[in-house]
Formats: structure tokens, C-alpha cells, sequence
């Protein structure tokens, strides 16, 4: 695509800031409101974004490319910051907008860190769990109309403070769920929304807004401000949590509560600290002028029915906490004892509708005296009823705090009822007790579904108390064995939009809802069930002419519209392709393969079946499925069908890139792949299931997989194990699929000769070797063969360990001659016998360290770690002390050592099994005392193991049988070497 002008225009568009948000990604912090663009600036973006893509004739493609993709996040992130309104009106006004695809085109394209930055909508993850567009929508900070749109009393601010300071808080009630997930994942990871928050609700700090915007009402920044400061005070207004404990005892009748107390943490120091500070003792609600002059605060609870307070016992005035002046205004006052936490047992039998926290403190008055000085500063309000939660791990106790993942029952007075429709539920009687005391008559009922209270006044308690048990998720149903969705879920959807060019279709991804039948909302019990259970107790709704319409009294007709799913006051407002479908049974599928046939059939009006013909070429891959077009020329959905042909198709990548299928089987027949190339290999396993497409992706486990061959003598055949690829990763569960080392070839290719002692020779035939030596399949000219050939071995009677041959053989050239002809190690003798006698590090690595001047080569460091693998050892881990004795043998001087030492720390820290950065800052941090430390504390097991093995401890392996087993889990271990790390040094 040519570069137009405005393109050019686009690409110098407030190229200062661009580069600014370039380097903010590179460090860490993709905030586009880090940026402070005012609205004028935003104008120069849009607008310039506008011409390039009329430019090109509402063409926006070219925008998904390096060059444009960091201007297109700030142009995004912004405009949702400006004129995101809620999900009902989510591109209005906007010149771009992207489908799920290329937002994650975006993320790469821009070098955002999509693993860090974006979020899951669910603790029960698949694909469609990920949040791209809200991700994105954070990195702007807040949505101001949409939060300007909000009823004041809407809790979304408040809940997001609470989450700024700590708070355990969810978000369930919350209508706009997917986004408010983002939301808070933002915060809670302290990513863009908490330093968006931070720069706000701190002094001090620069607000994250340009200046003139702050000043400019049009914007709604100025309001939005006020809200977050309202919302704030409101969040911070309560210093302590209270949670009600009742243990309920059901064959007594009988309920005994406590009352836990926490006091909340906020920042000191940039973490969250539990303390009481200055600036809140000195605040109208507490009044204490002058804190720094009061030595101890104590805190007690008292209990209040109306105007009236009940005494509670002779240890009513026992403090429930007591905290001491640091003397500081920067951490004010700290627990006595640590203690910020208490329970509160003597709860009064009396009925009571208040509980109060009282703060008493000493003062000293001008004449010298001391007098005692109290204050109430939180109420907490007490109803007649209140829902509890089964407490984890307890047969009997239940919590007032919300748990969605436990049983739950609500506890009512005697002055309320069940509502008209639950008077049959199940109620007992029960009463709460306090040593002889008993309190009146209060319900007990269990919540199975919904429960609807009446109060005295004859109205109903509102919201209902739910059983919300649990997750629950809305999804179209999905027919995974013949269609194959885009992210697991979606369809490609194409329509004229009239806002832009009406000769050009639009792209977008969407949910296909084959019938009404065809939507399925989903209780999951916990956070870690993988299977739903179908809910049918719900609420639907379509969208018509912007207002929401009840299915049930009108149907939709084809095409795209919106839903409005209601289960339990939870609104889900999915975006669906809607396609009329009528099953005539529950089996019945809209769309399946007739794969006797070779078609692919429907049960949809106006839809033809498709007659398939696959083609068996070996270099033209036929696509994985066949498109099926539902729709007019306006608005369609493209749905990508399997093919209907059961069939294995094993491809391979040459060292050009070029791939060619290399065979084609039946399901009854076995696939063999060498395990020396194996990642060059493909498969596509056409079958009843649809398509699943495998990369053979070789790594270290393959070859811990296999024997260790550390004997020279083992017999050849050694080298024809094979292995089920199901048996090695489970990566590839595939028992037809078998890696093996090498085979009994008819034809033999790259064939060549070798006696140790001269340069291997290109022969055509293994029978051409008449001396002691080994005929092995080179790959120094042709890396790419399709079958890996057994070796041909010919030995003396007297075997590798002859006079002559230990005489003329060279270790290190041959591990150099190996590595040049690109194959196993394992199959020569003298590396087996090297590597038997613990002499690698003599024999190879130091030699070739002195043949490079103590600098190794890439190629050099990556032949090293592959012949490590190979022979399943690891040189880190070899004994510290063989390394230290092997230096002090093979440095002349001391200058000579410290070169050595530098050069293997060196070759150490260029290891392929750092798993990240982290990990690779934490290997550095560790090498700096491989030479010395000789203790560690308590660390994980892998670690521990590694340290042992470094400190040569006899029973280092503990569980593991051999060194490959414990491989197994050190290499892909994501947390080994951050552990190492925290090894010591203890002298004298």
C-alpha cells in the first residue's frame, strides 16, 4: 500500500509524545495519561488519524503495522478516556475501531506486554475470558462521561477507592461487569488505574489531566475530580471492618455471634501498613487537635438500641485496641502488641441497631492534670436480618462477609416474613446466646436460590438475598466439532456500516446464536470448576430501536442485535449474530459433516450444503475448513466449517522456511518423526473432532525422555528406542505419534566414515568403513531429512579402550567435528567416555576456552548447553569443588585463574533455561556468590536440590533417581533461579 501524504502527516502527528509513549513502553508503564494530551492535542491525533484512512478510502488496515500502531493505542486509550459513554454507545463517534484480532495485532505490533496488561474476566479462564478492548480502555485511566453518566449513589468509585487502599472488594453487582474487571485488575495490580488514582487521591502529585483541561468544565474532568474526591472520602471514612462470626448449632436451635474488628491499611512508604495517622486523628470526625502530645489512643465498642446503650458486662471498658504515639507524623500511631485484628466476643442478647467505636485518650490540661477525653468516631448500623456465608473449612460457623463460592442463609427477626412466593421454604427457629443469656426468637433460613423478605411496613426488602454460589457466565452454544471459532467463540461478521464508506464491508467478531434454544447461561460451583451446570432461571431481552424487548413477547429476526441476560440482578449485555434455528430434537446440530460423502450439511433456511473435494498436494496445504455464508450483501457471518475427511498430515520446515507435507495417513497407522530435527515437523489430525493442528516444539524434556547413555559399551540397538510423543509432553497427547533416535533405513543418505583420527569421510554405502570407527548420518549438508538413519559401529575386540585409540583420540575435536555434522553427541564413544568419567569440563570446555582466549562463541555456548542436554547434566550444577579443581589444574597463574573463573561465570550466565528477564536478573544476583556461599535458608525444593548438587551433598537428589528426572522439573521451573538466589555467605 503506498504512503500517502497524510500518512506522512499521521507519522510526524505529535511525534514528541509518540516517542515519549515508545520509551514508556519499553520501560514498563504503557499509560497514555501519563502523557497529559489536552483536548487540542487529542484533535490533532483524530484528525490526522481520519485522513490517512480517507486517504485510502476508509481503508484503516495500513494502521496495523510499527510504524502506526503506538499513535493508534494513544488515540484509542483517549477517546475512551473523553467519549466512552458504556457499552450501549461504545463507538460513537469514533473513527476507528478494531476487532478482537487486530487488537491483539495492536498489542504486538505496539510491544505492549499483553501477558501483563491484559486482563481475564474470569476465574474460570478460556479464551473469551480475555478483556483486549478494556485492557486497552485502562491504559487511558478513567471513562469520564461514562462515570458522569452514573446516578451519583452509583458505588463503581466508591468500590474502586476501597480497592485503591487495600480493600478486599468484588465487583459483582456491578452492571457493566467486563469492564469494571478490567477496572480493578488495574488497580489491584497497581498498573495504569492505581497510579491514575494514586496522582489524584495523594498530594502533592501532578494530576493525570492536561492543566488547561482541568480547567475547562466542557471536559468533564473538573466534575469527574469531584466525584473521586467524594468517593474517597467516603472509602477512607471508616477506619476499622466489621464482620459478624455466627456459629449456628442446628439441633439446639441456638446461634452464638462474635464481632471481628479489623482496622485497614493504607500507604506508608509506598505499601499498605495498617497504622493510624495524624491527619485523621486531627480531622472534625476524630478532633484531636494536637496527636502528636497524646501518648496512647484505645479504642472500645459500644452497643446502642435507638438512643439507648446496653451494658454489655464488667469488661465493657477493656479496650478492644490500644495504640502507642511513634512520635512520627509520617507513621502516627501503631498497635500495641501488633495487634489490628480482635474479636469481639460479649455481644449483648438485648436487641440493638448500632455498634459504635469509641476512641478514649489522656490529654494534659494548662494546669498541669491529666483528663481523660472520649470520642464516638464509626458507626456501624445493625438490621434485623443479614445474609451469611458458610465459613471454608467449617462445618457450623458462617460470616457476614460475602463469600459467592459458599452456603448461605439469612437470619431475620421475628417482625419480618417470608415474601407471598417463599412462604414454603424451609425456616427454624433459633436465638442467639451469651453464656446464660438468651436473646428473642429470630429465623433461620437457608438459601437455596433467592429469598424475598417483608418488613413490617408490608413492603419487600430489595435486593433480594441471592445464592450466588458461585460464577455464572452467558454464551451462545458452541459447536466445536464442526465449526471452528475465531478465539475459541467468535464468527467473522461483515456488514455495510453506513457511518463509513457503504461500498466497503467492515469486519468484526462475533458470537453465532443458533436459536433461541441456543443461548446457555452457565453456574459454575467454584472458582476452579471447569464444567458449568445450565441455569434456566433467567431474564432475556433483545435490544430494538435502542430499547430493551422481552424475547419471549417478540422474536428477533436474523441478524446482529444485542441481549440483555438478568440471572440473579446480574446483567450480561452480550453482542450476538442471531440465525432463526428450530431442532427438532436436542441432538440436532444447525451445521454437521456427512463425512461418508465428503459434505458438509445444514438445517438453516435459505443455507446450501457444501460438497467437499480435498486435494492431496504435498506442496499446496489445503485449508482446515470449508466457508459457510450466512446472510445478505449487507450484513453476513462467515462460519469456517471443518472439512469433512478423516485424516493425518505430517508437514516439515526446511532451514530456508520452506514446508512441504511429507506424508498423508490413515487414523490406523503410526506417524515417526526423529527426535534429533523433531522440530521441524508439523500434524494436522483431521477427525470426528474437527481439526487440532500440533508443532513438535523440541526442548530439553524430549531428550531427558530417552536412556542415558553413559556407557560405552552399550549395544547399537540402544539407538533405535522410540518413544509415544504422549509419553514424553503432554503437549502432544498423540499415541500414533512416535519420536524416535534413529531407524533401520533402506536408503541411506549423507552417510559418513569415521576413525577418530582423520577427518570424517562422505561414503555411499556403511559396508565402505573396514576400520575401527562409526558410520553416522551427517546433517552438515542437508539439516532437513524427512528419517533419521541408525549408526553403523565397528569395533576391536578390545573396544574403545585400546592403547592406540586412547592415545590418538581428542576430546575436543571431536565435540567440534560432532557439532560441525550437527547430530547426537551420544553416538560417539570418546564423548561417552569423557562424560562417564566426569572429565567435560577437562577435556572440552576448558581446552576449547583456551583455544577461544576465554571467549566462547555463540555457536560455541549453544553446542555446549545442547551436548549438556543431550548427555543429561547440566554444568551448573555440576560439583563446585570438580570446577575449583579443575581450574587450580588447568590455570598457570593467578591472572590465568580469575580468567577462567570469569569465563565459565560467563558461560554460566548465557544458560538457555532462564525462563524470563526476572529470572535472568536473579541468575546474576546469584553468581556473584558461586563461588563462595556455603549456606542458604529455607528455599523450594528445587532450589535446594541445585544448591546441594553446586555443594556436591552425597543425598542431593533426594526423590529424584537420576540427574534427567530432576531435569525434568528444574529446566522449565519458572522460579529456580530467583530462589537460588537468596543462598549466603557465612564466614568464620
Amino acid at each position: 500500500m503506498l504512503e500517502t501524504k497524510e500518512d506522512i502527516l499521521l507519522r510526524n502527528c505529535l511525534a514528541d509524545k509518540v516517542e515519549q509513549f515508545r520509551q514508556n513502553i519499553n520501560d514498563g508503564r504503557p499509560y497514555v495519561w501519563e502523557l497529559r494530551l489536552s483536548m487540542g492535542e487529542f484533535c490533532k491525533i483524530e484528525t490526522a488519524i481520519a485522513n490517512s484512512i480517507f486517504s485510502h478510502s476508509g481503508d484503516y488496515h495500513h494502521l496495523l503495522s510499527e510504524e502506526y500502531a503506538v499513535i493508534v493505542v494513544i488515540y484509542l486509550a483517549e477517546w475512551y478516556k473523553r467519549f466512552y459513554k458504556g457499552i450501549d454507545t461504545a463507538d460513537e463517534s469514533k473513527v476507528l475501531s478494531f476487532s478482537t484480532d487486530e487488537l491483539k495485532k495492536l498489542y504486538i505490533l505496539a510491544k505492549i506486554d499483553s501477558n501483563t496488561f491484559v486482563y481475564n474476566a474470569s476465574k474460570n479462564p478460556d479464551k473469551t475470558s480475555y478483556r483486549w478492548l478494556e485492557s486497552l480502555q485502562v491504559l487511558g485511566g478513567l471513562a469520564i462521561q461514562a462515570e458522569l453518566k452514573r446516578n451519583e449513589n452509583d458505588p463503581l468509585l466508591l468500590q474502586l477507592c476501597k480497592i485503591f487502599y487495600g480493600e478486599e472488594t468484588d465487583l459483582d453487582e456491578l452492571k457493566d461487569r467486563n469492564r469494571a474487571v478490567a477496572l480493578k485488575e488495574s488497580i489491584s495490580r497497581r498498573h495504569s488505574l492505581y497510579h491514575f488514582l494514586n496522582c489524584i487521591l495523594c498530594k502533592g502529585k501532578e494530576l493525570p489531566f492536561a492543566i488547561s483541561d482541568t480547567k475547562d468544565e466542557a471536559t468533564g474532568i473538573p466534575q469527574l475530580l469531584h466525584r473521586i474526591q467524594v468517593a474517597n472520602k467516603l472509602a477512607k471514612k471508616n477506619k476499622f471492618d466489621f464482620e459478624w462470626i455466627v456459629a449456628y448449632a442446628a439441633s439446639h436451635n441456638r446461634m452464638v455471634r462474635h464481632l471481628k474488628v479489623k482496622l485497614k491499611p493504607e500507604e506508608i512508604g509506598g505499601g499498605k501498613k495498617q497504622y493510624i495517622g495524624y491527619d485523621r486523628l486531627m480531622s472534625p470526625e476524630w478532633g484531636i487537635e494536637h496527636p502528636e502530645e497524646v501518648g496512647r489512643i484505645c479504642f472500645y465498642l459500644r452497643f446502642k438500641d435507638e438512643d439507648q446503650y446496653l451494658h454489655t458486662s464488667d469488661n465493657s471498658d477493656t479496650p478492644i485496641f490500644k495504640y502507642d504515639n511513634t512520635g512520627s507524623e509520617l507513621t502516627g500511631f501503631l498497635s500495641v502488641n501488633k495487634i489490628d485484628e480482635n474479636v469481639y466476643t460479649n455481644i449483648p442478647v438485648e436487641h440493638f441497631d448500632k455498634v459504635e467505636m469509641w476512641i478514649k485518650y489522656d490529654i494534659t490540661r494548662p494546669d498541669g492534670r491529666n483528663q481523660t477525653l472520649s470520642r464516638m468516631v464509626q458507626v456501624e448500623k445493625v438490621a434485623d436480618y443479614m445474609q451469611v456465608y458458610t465459613i471454608p473449612k467449617t462445618s457450623n460457623k458462617f460470616t457476614s462477609k460475602r463469600n459467592s463460592q459458599t452456603a448461605t442463609a439469612v437470619i431475620f427477626s421475628t417482625a419480618y416474613h417470608l415474601a407471598k412466593d417463599y412462604i414454603n421454604l424451609p425456616v427454624v427457629f433459633a436465638h442467639f446466646r451469651n453464656g446464660d443469656k438468651c436473646s428473642q426468637n429470630y429465623y433461620w433460613c437457608p438459601i437455596n436460590d433467592k429469598v424475598i423478605l417483608v418488613g413490617p411496613d408490608g413492603k419487600e426488602i430489595l435486593p433480594p438475598f441471592f445464592n450466588r454460589n458461585g460464577l455464572y457466565q452467558v454464551v451462545t452454544k458452541q459447536y466445536i466439532k464442526t465449526i471452528k471459532y475465531k478465539d475459541n467463540y467468535f464468527v467473522l461478521y461483515k456488514y455495510i456500516d453506513t457511518d463509513y464508506d457503504e461500498d466497503e464491508m467492515q469486519e468484526d467478531c462475533i458470537p453465532v446464536l443458533f436459536g433461541r434454544s441456543g443461548l446457555e447461561v452457565r453456574h459454575y460451583a467454584t472458582s476452579l470448576s471447569i464444567e458449568g451446570e445450565p441455569v434456566s432461571d433467567y431474564e432475556l431481552e433483545w435490544q430494538k430501536n435502542g430499547r430493551y424487548v422481552d424475547w419471549n413477547l417478540e422474536e428477533p429476526k436474523q441478524g446482529a442485535i444485542r441481549l440483555r441476560v438478568t440471572v440473579k440482578d446480574i446483567v450480561f449485555k452480550p453482542q450476538v449474530y442471531y440465525v432463526p434455528f428450530s431442532p427438532s430434537c436436542s441432538e440436532q446440530a444447525p451445521i454437521w459433516r456427512d463425512f461418508e460423502h465428503m459434505r458438509i450439511c445444514t438445517a438453516l433456511e435459505g443455507v446450501e450444503d457444501i460438497q467437499d473435494d480435498f486435494k492431496k498436494l504435498c506442496d499446496v496445504q489445503e485449508p482446515d475448513t470449508k466457508q459457510l455464508v450466512i446472510g445478505n450483501k449487507n450484513a453476513k457471518i462467515l462460519i469456517d466449517v471443518y472439512r469433512p475427511i478423516i485424516l493425518r498430515e505430517l508437514s516439515q520446515i526446511n532451514k530456508k522456511g520452506h514446508k512441504k507435507i511429507v506424508e498423508f495417513c490413515g487414523k490406523d497407522k503410526d506417524l515417526y518423526v526423529p527426535l534429533i530435527n523433531c522440530s521441524q515437523f508439523s500434524l494436522r489430525d483431521f477427525s470426528e473432532n474437527g481439526v487440532k493442528e500440533y508443532q513438535i516444539k523440541s526442548n530439553s524434556t524430549f531428550y531427558y525422555a530417552f536412556p542415558t547413555f553413559n556407557d560405552p559399551n552399550l549395544s547399537v540397538d540402544n539407538y533405535k528406542c522410540e518413544l509415544k510423543a504422549s509419553e514424553i509432553t503432554k503437549e502432544l497427547p498423540l499415541d500414533y505419534l512416535k519420536i524416535y533416535i534413529s531407524r533401520v533405513l533402506d536408503i541411506q543418505t549423507e552417510l559418513y566414515a569415521w576413525n577418530y583420527m582423520t577427518e570424517p569421510t562422505l561414503i555411499a554405502n556403511a559396508k565402505e568403513l573396514k576400520e575401527d570407527g562409526i558410520v553416522f548420518q551427517s546433517l552438515i549438508s542437508d539439516d532437513s531429512p524427512r528419517h533419521y538413519a541408525q549408526p553403523y559401529i565397528r569395533k576391536a575386540k578390545a573396544g574403545w579402550g585400546g592403547k592406540k585409540t586412547q592415545v590418538n583420540t581428542d576430546p575436543l575435536n571431536c565435540f567440534e567435528t560432532v557439532s560441525l555434522h550437527k547430530v547426537y553427541y551420544f553416538l560417539f564413544t570418546p564423548l561417552i567416555k569423557v562424560v562417564k568419567s566426569n572429565n567435560q569440563i577437562k577435556d572440552i570446555l576448558f581446552p576449547l576456552m583456551k583455544k577461544r582466549e576465554f571467549k566462547l562463541t555463540d555457536s560455541d555456548i549453544s553446542n555446549l548447553y545442547r551436548f549438556a542436554v543431550q548427555f543429561h547434566f547440566d554444568w551448573m550444577l555440576l560439583p563446585r569443588i570438580l570446577w575449583v579443581s579443575s581450574i587450580e589444574k588447568f590455570a598457570q597463574d593467578e591472572h590465568s585463574r580469575q580468567s577462567c573463573q570469569k569465563a565459565v561465570l560467563d558461560f554460566f550466565s548465557k544458560t538457555p533455561k532462564c525462563t524470563d528477564n526476572k529470572e535472568k536478573t536473579c541468575l546474576s544476583e546469584f553468581l556473584k556468590i558461586y563461588w563462595s556461599f556455603n549456606s542458604y535458608p529455607k528455599v523450594d525444593d528445587i532450589a535446594e536440590k541445585s544448591l546441594q548438587l553446586i555443594l556436591d551433598k552425597s543425598d542431593a537428589l533426594g526423590k529424584y533417581d537420576n540427574m534427567k528426572d530432576f531435569l525434568k522439573v528444574y529446566d522449565p521451573c519458572r522460579y529456580k533461579f530467583s530462589e537460588m538466589s537468596r543462598a549466603i555467605v557465612i564466614t568464620g
